[in-house]
């Protein structure tokens, strides 16, 4: 077994680098999520991309029903969103027919708010909070 570490909790297929990874935040306190992966601390540029809300995300459930979720999952999915925009504007649109997976990874670092007082990028934000207006502002 490894130390305890709070850190390099992100694994495999998570750590490669042609990955977009996302964290998760609980946008009403704007703290990250205590299970939400974190980078090695000495090595962490580029593992975790953007974080994204992860708190009461309202949803579609079985039966007609609508569901209130929360981690992980619900930031990939807003992050996962996002990069199917940019596909939209760069190929479909014709902005940028030739994106690929580091193309993305920048626009998701350019679309960011960042909190006063972190260092970016680090092993829990990575370069910050997405935001898709933002994004879209810098690359336009």
């Amino acid at each position: 077994f490894i130390p305890e570490d709070p850190y390099g909790t992100i694994t495999s297929p998570g750590n490669a680098t042609v990955l977009v990874t996302a964290a998760a935040y609980n946008q009403n306190n704007n703290n990250i999520l205590n299970y939400s992966g974190m980078a090695f601390n000495t090595n962490y540029a580029g593992v975790i991309d953007v974080a994204a809300g992860g708190v009461n995300a309202l949803t579609v459930a079985p039966n007609n029903k609508t569901a209130i979720v929360n981690g992980t999952s619900v930031a990939a999915a807003i992050v996962s969103g996002a990069c199917s925009m940019l596909f939209e504007w760069g190929d479909v649109q014709g902005n940028n027919p030739n994106m690929y997976a580091q193309t993305i990874k920048a626009y998701l670092a350019r679309g960011v708010t960042q909190r006063p007082g972190d260092v970016y990028p680090n092993p829990q934000w990575g370069y910050g909070i997405l935001n898709i207006f933002v994004m879209f502002q810098n690359i336009t």
